[in-house]
């Protein structure tokens, strides 16, 4: 982690009893658990080497420094503050990288659909894309139910009473696996379906089944963060332009299509008049 937010504020306000040499200390100490995105190391000497702690007055304020903000586990030294601002920037980076690959997931449907030339196709494909993002949602949303030691909602069937396969609509997919899905975070069932309707609204359905895939893939542990920072993310994306050539390949192919007009009945045509 090369970035972070210093609050000069609450910095100051926290450390003004600290002498100049403590709060020096604390800057480096920070400034060690953002590079490393760890807790510190429990080897005394080997930290107050890490930040050239030399002297005894310097390693003294090591010592008080650690013991006031920071928090001694098996691990290492714990900082809550550091801590929480490295899981917003992972979840950030994540966040990015999944609406990267779903942008150019549906960049790459598009050029199949159009290169097939088949609506049948192109709705069958649809199909099979949504009946994998349902599979894959509703093992995640039943394994974290159960994980939290709730009844698992009741799995309704997609085939009718002759055993054929009945077509998944997008929004049974969209409420019927991120309902789920965002309760399972401990979102209430109200919030979690009034989200889902706005997020339909503003980015599509196509949009928010993508970013809900992209949730699951990367175990997201704020599901609502990471589908708010995948959908702002590939809005903000540049779209694809269309060249001048498939512009007026379309233009010409519409333009030469037949159309058909009923025929009008004239009568018969008497030859002798």
């Amino acid at each position: 982690m090369n970035y972070y937010p210093h609050h000069i504020g609450d910095f100051n306000s926290a450390t003004r009893h600290l002498t100049r040499i403590e709060r020096s200390v604390y800057r480096d100490l920070i400034d060690l658990y953002y590079d490393t995105e760890a807790e510190l190391t429990l080897d005394f000497n080997g930290l107050c080497r890490l930040i050239i702690a030399r002297s005894d007055e310097e390693r003294t304020a090591v010592e008080q420094v650690l013991n006031e903000f920071f928090t001694k586990t098996e691990h290492g030294w714990f900082h809550a503050r550091c801590d929480e601002e490295i899981q917003k920037y992972r979840t950030n980076i994540e966040a990015k990288s999944a609406a990267g690959k779903a942008s150019a997931a549906r960049r790459a449907q598009k050029t199949t659909r159009k290169g097939s030339g088949s609506t049948a196709s192109a709705e069958h494909q649809n199909y099979d894309e949504s009946t994998s993002v349902e599979q894959v949602l509703n093992k995640r949303s039943t394994d974290e139910q159960l994980t939290k030691n709730q009844e698992p909602r009741t799995n309704y069937s997609d085939t009718d009473v002759s055993g054929a396969q009945a077509p998944v609509e997008p929004v049974e997919v969209i409420f019927g696996r991120g309902v789920p899905l965002l309760t399972a975070s401990g979102v209430s069932e109200k919030n979690a379906r009034s989200m889902l309707g706005m997020l339909r609204k503003t980015h599509g359905d196509e949009n928010v089944i993508a970013a809900l895939q992209a949730c699951v893939d990367s175990n997201a542990m704020e599901p609502v963060a990471y589908l708010q920072g995948v959908l702002r993310a590939a809005k903000a994306a540049p779209k694809p332009r269309t060249s001048r050539a498939d512009e007026r390949a379309s233009w010409m192919a519409s333009f030469w299509q037949p159309v058909s007009q009923p025929m009008k009945d004239m009568g018969v045509i008497d030859a002798a008049r």
